[in-house]
């Protein structure tokens, strides 16, 4: 006889609604990503390729790449550290329109406009072969939520690059879900999160 009575955990889905249009309400945290795994990998032919699509600009230190990426207005921009963590580099978009070739018809330009997928087709699949699979079972990228502990596993070596990332702006999340497309893997790390264990768990 079964003992199923309808109350059991996993009949509930705990939800909450926030207002997308309140600044203080909701935000996104970036996820940085570190690469491994590159074969016959050289910086200097990375970064000439870098050049036919983004002005690459070199700077001093991860603190200041972190805060020129952050001052960055109007502009798609990602933050890349060379091997050993050694140099530093703000790559800023050129020509948006010179993304569609990396694209698909069945992308929506919204969604062509993410930096994060703009990293994904135009710098690690076009420039590294690392493509949608390789991101799935993330055999040549890590995630990292703390730019400085990836830093520090790309100066021992155990990375050959590091990405940095501003946080997607929850505009563009609405804008892509409105057109009823899916976000890339890793670009929405919503902030506050629930306390669901406290919620959910009844605790005694």
């Amino acid at each position: 006889m079964s003992q199923y009575t309808g109350e059991e955990l996993f009949n509930f889905t705990m939800c909450t609604f926030i207002n997308m249009d309140d600044p203080s309400g909701m935000s996104i945290l970036p996820t940085h990503r570190f690469i491994k795994n590159l074969k016959a990998f050289n910086i200097n032919d990375f970064l000439s390729r870098l050049k036919e699509e983004f002005d690459v600009q070199a700077l001093g230190s991860i603190d200041d790449l972190s805060r020129e990426l952050a001052n960055i207005k109007g502009q798609h921009a990602v933050g890349l550290m060379a091997p050993q963590g050694k140099d530093f580099y703000l790559l800023t978009l050129k020509d948006l329109k010179s993304m569609d070739k990396h694209f698909s018809e069945d992308y929506s330009k919204d969604l062509k406009s993410l930096d994060v997928l703009i990293l994904h087709k135009a710098i690690l699949e076009n420039l590294l072969d690392i493509d949608d699979e390789k991101l799935r079972q993330q055999s040549h990228v890590s995630y990292f939520r703390s730019k400085e502990d990836g830093y520090q596993q790309l100066k021992d070596g155990v990375f050959q690059l590091g990405f940095l990332l501003n946080g997607t702006r929850i505009e563009e999340v609405k804008k892509v879900t409105e057109s009823g497309e899916k976000m890339p893997q890793k670009s929405t790390d919503f902030y506050p999160k629930l306390l669901s264990g406290l919620v959910i768990n009844y605790l005694k």
